[in-house]
């Protein structure tokens, strides 16, 4: 069976999506708890700090893991046999 470099990009992807889901999924209490924290500590919340944050943890997630996915897939394909 010939397996497309295709095929294995899609396989990569689709761990990067469970892992970007495992990902979110500890990512935002960790932002709810510092949301908390600081509507204690000052009284107020800083709404744009947290949705530029949060936006540059994800786009920093998904460039590592894109870069990541096409460097090993491309690896895998060259090395089948």
């Amino acid at each position: 069976m010939i397996v497309t470099f295709r095929e294995i990009l899609w396989q990569q992807v689709q761990q990067t999506l469970d892992l970007l889901k495992l990902y979110l999924g500890l990512l935002i209490p960790i932002f709810g708890l510092k949301c908390v924290m600081d509507l204690i500590a000052t009284g107020q919340l800083f709404w744009w700090d947290y949705g530029r944050l949060l936006g540059e943890c994800i786009g920093g997630f998904i460039g590592l893991f894109l870069l990541i996915d096409v460097i090993g897939a491309a690896w895998r394909y060259y090395r089948r046999t």
